[in-house]
């Protein structure tokens, strides 16, 4: 294999293994996300039962939905997500 062949299959492996790391950390905020569900809509009381209605394999556009509901970004709400026991233990809110 010459090296700009060696190259191209390595970037491809990359962006497999990117893709793979991804997939992995949405499953695992969406875990996350049935765990905290009904908290988090405690906290953010606007947060309808129709910004949170998803099919499998439609996180990502839930997580939208909920960002407009709160007037936040779809990054935020993943850190939300991702960080609420910690930032929940911190503050003893739930």
């Amino acid at each position: 294999m010459d090296n700009q062949n060696q190259k191209h299959k390595d970037r491809k492996d990359h962006k497999k293994n990117n893709q793979k790391q991804n997939q992995e950390a949405n499953r695992d905020l969406e875990s996350r996300w049935n765990e905290i569900e009904s908290n988090y809509r405690r906290r953010h009381p606007n947060v309808t039962d129709e910004d949170v209605d998803y099919e499998k394999g439609e996180f990502d556009s839930m997580t939208n939905r909920v960002a407009k509901s709160t007037n936040r970004s779809r990054d935020q709400i993943n850190e939300d997500i991702g960080n609420w026991h910690l930032e929940n233990d911190k503050n003893n809110n739930y």
